[in-house]
């Protein structure tokens, strides 16, 4: 049978996720009248693979491409330390009819877990979750084989009938091999009794479907990330669930997933002939209790009925019911611990991040699917009050609990080598003016420190970097490059504080650019300043029952094309405008990670000396407001009072005037009174001579122009 590319599809995702894959061809047997071998090679490199020695063995996507490049029949599965059995039906399925004779068929239905026809087309591979007493047993007579390790399984993806997913079916497992493999000559009873204390093997399967610890553990979960600690912590688990034998410890060891996916260093290790005996020794010195000293409870067990729907293959007495678990945080966190899913929160995207889920769920439907995953497993598992709102505020909880800031982290964990790289932005930026040296200086150190905001007493940004200059120069680009990550940076945002949505885009990044800023209105132009500087947002996000306050955590850049981009008369002092002419982008480019990571932490060094370092000094501000006139859109009739001044007019000539007395001598355009005075009080920034007066018969102002001019 030639491989499918889409029945490979239907293969468990439990199996695809473990490095257990082989590839494997039809080779002539050596002896006469045998048939070809199926012999297994590494998908990584063409060589024997051996089912003791795992790093022959490859992952589901190198086995796949192997596969692909047409060197190969079809794909195998390393059983050995998988805690899988597969049991091999030869010569059950008719070729002509294409139907499965009634023993097999009743053995399927029992056995009710993952069954696909074998490469052969005349039989079926059923692949469990269970142990059996004895590995590599076959019954020739009825062409009936039952494996554990030592050996590979062929793997097609054609499922025989409805596709069943891969179960733990200890119960039916210990049917089937007691009916098909006796060890004595005695006729096996179909209908196996409970024994009056459950054998080692029994209990360990009962311990895979009941303790999620342990079965993180045995499938290979490594929770402090030192091997010999990890190494005491799985013999620990089977200290209680072996009954302290020691020597059923150390073989249960051994064929564990978690010892098949050590390393070579640690698979040299674990060889000693000391090594296991003492930590086995160990463990079961430091056990005070046992599954053995719990017996009856792991007796009351229920054998499930076949996926079908018909009759439970063993009735259970009345009293033999599962027991039902309520819902509960605990609860949750076993589950994703034994699935080996990790939540979190991150702190800079405000999103919460899953991994860990079966590789057939996109990661882009990841906080959707979670729930309904562990909701269809939790109740599989007799666990009660699992609905999707239950679910969804638990793990909210999780994903708080494991809340992070991986900027703050890198900030944090980088020491800075005392190089000072400021310089080299300069001359990429083509800026020469120390001014503006100081405006690009001090909103890195704010980045830093936004990154690291207070949630006891936070605060707010001070200014928006704005690079202005011809289009497609790469002012956006510079953005891009300084943030380092996609997702700590977002360019274009567009703020409407009618709009939550650009609100929660705007601040669920490291580092915002602020789009169309020359498009921005008067009306919101004051609002957005507002914003920049807010140590806080309150935002209600869609499908939340309340607002949330979030720390501010983000910094705004932005990037404008014409000059006159400022409209708001009352100030501009928050909009940090750097004019650039041309950047070097061959330059920008050949910046490594290391070196950015350099740059981050003097800015985070500078922040961690002096708190306020990121904010405008006094005389800093005020140059700032003198030489953002020159980006500020004029006001109407602005350009027809500034032609009635006259600059170089000595101060000993100048006048007082009311507002009507300037609007009716200017030529063009006639400004209102109110119009005057929002022009005069933005003039008075470049012509410090300017004052205003109050009187009883109105406002005057003392301008450039000269006192006699009305006569």
């Amino acid at each position: 049978m030639k491989y499918d590319p889409q029945a490979l599809g239907n293969i468990p995702a439990e199996l695809v996720n473990l490095p257990r894959w082989v590839v494997w061809k039809l080779l002539p047997n050596n002896e006469p009248g045998k048939p070809p071998k199926k012999m297994p090679f590494d998908p990584k490199n063409g060589r024997p693979a051996k089912p003791d020695q795992p790093g022959t063995w490859g992952t589901f996507a190198q086995a796949l491409e192997a596969l692909q490049a047409g060197n190969y029949t079809g794909l195998g599965f390393e059983l050995t330390g998988s805690g899988i059995t597969g049991i091999d039906l030869d010569h059950v399925i008719d070729p002509s009819t294409g139907q499965m004779g009634e023993e097999a068929r009743q053995i399927v239905d029992r056995l009710d877990s993952y069954t696909e026809i074998s490469p052969s087309g005349t039989g079926v591979h059923i692949l469990v979750k269970g142990h059996i007493p004895k590995d590599g047993k076959r019954n020739i007579p009825k062409g009936f084989e039952v494996y554990q390790g030592k050996r590979y399984l062929t793997v097609t993806g054609k499922p025989w009938g409805p596709l069943r997913p891969l179960q733990a079916r200890q119960e039916a497992l210990n049917w089937f091999y007691s009916a098909y493999f006796p060890d004595s000559g005695k006729a096996p009873e179909t209908k196996p009794t409970a024994p009056t204390r459950a054998p080692t093997l029994d209990y360990l399967s009962v311990g895979l479907e009941r303790d999620p610890a342990f079965s993180a553990l045995w499938n290979g979960q490594r929770p402090t990330g030192d091997e010999s600690s990890d190494d005491l912590a799985l013999m620990n688990k089977l200290a209680y669930w072996c009954n302290r034998d020691e020597a059923a410890m150390v073989s249960a060891f051994l064929s564990s997933p978690y010892a098949a996916q050590k390393g070579r260093q640690h698979t040299k290790k674990m060889g000693r002939k000391d090594y296991l005996p003492r930590t086995a020794r160990k463990a079961a010195q430091g056990c005070t209790e046992t599954a053995a000293d719990h017996d009856r409870e792991f007796q009351e067990r229920r054998l499930p009925a076949p996926a079908s729907g018909g009759k439970a293959a063993v009735s259970p007495a009345p009293d033999d019911k599962p027991a039902k678990r309520p819902i509960s945080l605990e609860v949750v966190k076993e589950a994703l611990d034994a699935f080996g899913i990790t939540v979190r929160h991150n702190q800079i995207t405000n999103e919460m991040e899953i991994t860990g889920l079966p590789p057939s769920y996109s990661q882009e439907n990841a906080a959707a699917v979670l729930p309904v995953f562990l909701m269809d497993r939790l109740r599989a598992a007799h666990v009660t009050g699992c609905t999707i709102p239950v679910l969804e505020g638990y793990l909210f909880l999780v994903a708080d609990e494991h809340r992070y800031n991986p900027v703050r982290e890198l900030l944090e964990n980088q020491d800075w080598d005392g190089v000072d790289r400021f310089p080299i932005l300069y001359e990429i930026l083509g800026v020469t003016d120390p001014a503006y040296h100081t405006f690009i200086r001090k909103w890195f150190i704010q980045c830093a420190a936004m990154a690291c905001n207070s949630e006891k007493q936070p605060f707010g940004a001070d200014g928006v970097l704005v690079l202005q200059g011809p289009q497609g120069i790469g002012k956006t680009r510079f953005f891009q490059v300084v943030a380092m990550r996609p997702d700590w940076f977002v360019d274009g945002a567009t703020i409407d504080m009618d709009n939550k949505d650009s609100l929660i885009k705007s601040v669920s990044r490291w580092i915002c650019e602020l789009g169309e800023l020359d498009n921005t209105v008067k009306k919101e132009q004051a609002a957005l300043k507002a914003h920049i500087t807010s140590p806080v947002d309150i935002i209600r996000a869609p499908y939340a029952r309340a607002a949330a306050k979030r720390i501010r955590r983000t910094s705004y850049c932005g990037t404008v094309n014409p000059k006159d981009y400022l409209r708001d008369e009352t100030g501009s002092r928050r909009f940090w405008t750097v004019p650039v002419e041309r950047i070097d982008l061959d330059r920008l480019h050949s910046l490594s990670e290391a070196w950015l990571r350099q740059l981050w932490a003097q800015a985070h060094r500078c922040f961690a000396e002096a708190p306020n370092s990121f904010r405008l000094t006094g005389e800093e501000r005020r140059w700032l407001e003198g030489n953002n006139q020159q980006f500020a859109r004029p006001l109407p009739g602005e350009q027809e009072i500034r032609d009635l001044l006259d600059p170089g007019l000595s101060p000993s000539l100048w006048g007082w005037f009311k507002p009507s007395h300037i609007a009716q001598r200017v030529q063009g355009y006639k400004p209102t009174a109110n119009q005057v005075g929002v022009i005069i009080r933005k003039l008075a920034d470049e012509l410090p001579g300017i004052e205003v007066r109050n009187t009883k018969t109105g406002r005057l102002y003392r301008l450039p122009i000269h006192k006699y001019y009305d006569e």
